[in-house]
């Protein structure tokens, strides 16, 4: 929801037709973007009174759940993935997607922009991230394969050189986007010896776990639900289902070359009381932010 008008409470933004999945702030604060199982993608402007805050409604297939949105950080341009497999591209002036990158064999799950602006990476249930160009008719420039378990978010580091998605095994790996190549996979402690054996992989949700909380019990227990890469690329971030933080080095010198890679475990993990890590961000003094579930029947951290 928004501030309300002066007493501080929230504001529900009402308007889709079922549960929203995705939301998106612009980098003004003022405008969200919200995903909802309804198949549509609506555009609110938070400093507006409660009956205008809607400023648009951008329809993608009826009933069909967006799972992710995510904002240009210019700010005109903005994604949506969802269980249509397809990635659209939209600007803010037509109810209509300008591109559309057709390619995944099942939903999509999480998208985000490559810093030059030209790039879009995209993670899905058919275990794959894909890199697409925003300049062509919707061809994937590259294609990440690796995963065991579906992967459920996704990240491009800020110098531009790394893809990165955390997935329902409890697994974040690292590829570098020149050459397409897997260079780091990254572990909960206590799981490399499990995650290293291509043999025993972990349970796979159906299509609709892992994207809410209602289907929690569906869902892999280490599940991530959420990456954040730090302002220098260096480090990154992941939080999920295990009600933790872990933070693992993502410099240069840690990675590998795209050979058979030793599974690494965290330099840091930091545990909530009970709350699922929902998402993650750095600020620009890389101070890390997360965000958990909230419940009345548990203590919130």
């Amino acid at each position: 929801g928004a501030e309300g008008d002066g007493d501080g409470d929230a504001t529900p933004l009402v308007g889709h037709s079922s549960c929203a999945h995705s939301l998106g702030w612009h980098a003004s604060q003022r405008f969200l973007l919200s995903g909802g199982g309804d198949g549509d993608v609506r555009l609110w402007d938070t400093s507006r009174s409660a009956a205008h805050r809607c400023l648009c409604v951008y329809p993608t297939l009826r009933n069909t759940p967006v799972h992710a949105v995510a904002w240009n950080p210019l700010g005109h341009f903005f994604l949506s993935g969802g269980r249509d497999a397809t990635l659209r591209m939209w600007v803010t002036d037509r109810v209509y997607p300008v591109r559309m990158m057709v390619g995944h064999a099942s939903d999509i799950t999480a998208v985000d922009w490559h810093p030059n602006l030209n790039y879009m990476l995209s993670a899905s249930f058919d275990k794959t991230l894909r890199l697409w160009d925003a300049r062509t008719k919707g061809t994937a420039a590259r294609i990440f394969t690796g995963h065991f378990g579906a992967p459920l978010c996704c990240a491009v580091s800020p110098n531009g050189r790394y893809a990165a998605a955390g997935a329902t095994d409890g697994s974040v790996r690292i590829w570098d986007i020149s050459t397409a190549k897997e260079v780091a996979l990254l572990v909960p402690e206590g799981q490399c010896h499990a995650l290293a054996d291509p043999g025993t992989p972990a349970p796979t949700p159906a299509p609709t776990a892992g994207l809410g909380m209602g289907s929690s019990a569906k869902v892999a227990a280490l599940s991530v639900y959420s990456l954040a890469f730090s302002c220098d690329s260096l480090a990154i971030a992941a939080g999920g289902a295990d009600c933790a933080v872990r933070v693992w080095d993502s410099s240069p010198d840690s990675l590998g070359a795209g050979e058979r890679l030793t599974p690494a475990p965290p330099l840091q993990a930091l545990h909530t009381k009970s709350s699922p890590v929902l998402a993650l961000s750095y600020t620009d003094r890389n101070l890390l932010l997360g965000v958990g579930a909230f419940s009345s029947e548990r203590t919130v951290p």
